[in-house]
């Protein structure tokens, strides 16, 4: 939800078939550990500028802007 502000440590953990996530714009703290053992994780959606770019382009993941 577009409440959300933070993904915290092991949200996602070991969440297999996760293979892209939508990040809205109110997120701007995602945990070093939030998608630990995602190994199919490679796309993020989000908006250009927010941090959810930054984290995808940090984390190795292909972003694309909506």
């Amino acid at each position: 939800p577009n409440s959300m502000t933070s993904i915290g440590d092991y949200a996602f953990y070991k969440c297999a078939n996760l293979h892209d996530i939508t990040i809205p714009d109110s997120v701007t703290n995602i945990a070093t550990d939030a998608f630990k053992d995602c190994n199919l994780l490679n796309t993020v959606y989000g908006t250009t500028g927010s941090y959810a770019e930054t984290w995808a382009k940090t984390n190795g993941c292909k972003f694309v802007a909506q």
